[in-house]
């Protein structure tokens, strides 16, 4: 019961918010955007690309989503990836 709760949250957290506050602190440097832009933004960009990645997961295995796993897998890729070319934006606006 409880675990079942927790993977409600997690994978509510992981599709709607996590990708998109990825994205924005891929796109936006420090002081660009404040908090409240960049946690709106994170919103909007989360739902409006885990269509298109659903959208290319469909096209690229021809199966229908059915498989919950492969997509959350393929969303923490895109995800982690968002971090690492954040990070990497973070390290040359250092020097």
């Amino acid at each position: 019961m409880i675990t079942e709760i927790l993977r409600i949250i997690f994978r509510g957290m992981l599709t709607l918010f996590i990708p998109g506050y990825a994205m924005t602190l891929a796109l936006f440097k420090d002081g660009e955007i404040d908090k409240i832009e960049r946690i709106a933004l994170s919103f909007a960009f989360s739902i409006s690309t885990i269509p298109l990645i659903l959208y290319y997961l469909n096209l690229t295995f021809k199966i229908g989503i059915t498989l919950i796993n492969l997509i959350i897998i393929d969303l923490l890729i895109v995800t982690i990836s968002l971090v690492v070319r954040a990070y990497k934006n973070k390290q040359s606006e250092k020097n």
